[in-house]
């Protein structure tokens, strides 16, 4: 729990714009609300958090996303 809630922090200061859906809206509003999110899509997902938040493909942080993404089951 304590490395999801690192993976949070930063997911929440630096890619919060990545979690917001047309359909469901903001998923990362609170940090609370962001870290209960990972708990609850990040480990169900079979690629990690990466296939449940907006592609990051073409962004100026498409890097620090794919290592993000990578490291995240690590």
């Amino acid at each position: 729990a304590c490395v999801v809630y690192m993976y949070t922090l930063f997911a929440f200061n630096y890619f919060r714009n990545f979690y917001i859906q047309e359909d469901e809206g903001q998923r990362c509003a609170t940090l609370w609300q962001c870290y209960v999110y990972h708990l609850h899509a990040g480990l169900r997902a079979g690629g990690g958090i990466g296939d449940e938040i907006g592609s990051a493909t073409g962004t100026e942080t498409e890097f620090q996303r794919i290592i993000f993404d990578v490291t995240f089951f690590f």
